[in-house]
């Protein structure tokens, strides 16, 4: 969905804009959301609020390109925890967005590893290097790809799940058990662009839970996941009764602990070398709010 289109729907009544743009323009319709709330989509001149509008036999349809994201370089201190001339895993802050969504001008950490080495083309050109992805406030460590030949194989070591992938998560209230697999399907949710639920018939989603310690109505536990669907941690934690601290899309708007958004750290990551096939297991100090929580609240637990 690079260029302007102009569109016209031959035949039928009472389609859904997303399913019939999609479809036309070969794209998914994720984007055509992403369109619709962008505000550029237009059906007979007038701009459409929601994906699932009901287009009618000889509606006129016009669909704006989207605004290029630039991606100039800037300096920023990066925590490298291992780097060579394929690839570079980083600590991420909480707070920082991978990378840009939108036009807005806020550096991101694809603007920083810019200014540091050169990335992979990635599968979109506001996202180079960027093999898999954390969410905003989640810290810990995110695998970057420096050549394409390298983000190739990575990205079908993530999406094959033979990568693992063990977050840190604080969560409310005391963990009844020592270990725990949660076997949830997950999918999105009908009309919202990015909080997903738990559904019988959404995707196969796999977490084993080990719960580490407890302290003044907390626990900590070490996720193992299985599979990688959006939110999963976030998710099975909250479908447990027991979500993560500090996230207010699945569990209470608290602040406990300082946590202003949820309380997840990628902590370890575990992959096979693109290159030289050795396996390679990284983990990530804890950093910001995650390590003062664990330092006053789990001092006992090291890290």
């Amino acid at each position: 969905m690079q260029n302007h289109h102009d569109l016209k729907v031959r035949a039928g009544r009472d389609i859904r804009l997303d399913l019939w743009l999609a479809a036309e323009l070969d794209t998914s319709r994720s984007s055509v959301r992403k369109a619709v709330k962008e505000g550029r989509v237009f059906v007979n001149g007038q701009p459409v609020s929601k994906a699932g509008h009901l287009l009618q036999e000889g509606d006129n349809l016009q669909v704006e390109a989207p605004s290029l994201i630039h991606l100039t370089p800037v300096d920023m201190h990066l925590d490298i925890l291992y780097e060579d001339d394929q690839l570079l895993v980083v600590n991420k802050p909480a707070g920082l967005l991978v990378h840009p969504s939108g036009n807005d001008g806020e550096p991101t950490l694809v603007h920083g590893l810019l200014a540091h080495t050169r990335l992979s083309a990635g599968s979109e050109y506001y996202r180079p290097g960027i093999v898999h992805r954390l969410d905003r406030d989640t810290s810990g460590a995110l695998l970057v790809a420096k050549t394409d030949r390298a983000h190739v194989k990575l990205a079908a070591g993530f999406q094959s799940h033979r990568f693992l992938r063990r977050y840190l998560t604080i969560v409310e209230g005391c963990l009844p058990f020592a270990f725990h697999r949660v076997q949830a399907p997950i999918g999105r949710i009908t009309g919202h662009p990015f909080k997903r639920e738990i559904k019988p018939e959404g995707r196969l989603a796999i977490s084993d839970i080990d719960c580490l310690a407890y302290s003044e109505g907390y626990s900590l536990a070490a996720v193992r996941l299985w599979t990688g669907r959006t939110h999963q941690v976030r998710l099975h934690m909250a479908h447990l009764g027991h979500p993560c601290l500090g996230d207010w899309l699945y569990g209470e708007k608290r602040t406990d602990l300082g946590f202003k958004g949820q309380a997840l750290h990628s902590w370890e990551l575990q992959f096979t070398h693109p290159e030289t096939n050795r396996l390679i297991t990284i983990f990530a100090p804890p950093i910001g709010v995650m390590e003062k929580a664990l330092l006053d609240h789990f001092s006992y637990y090291h890290f």
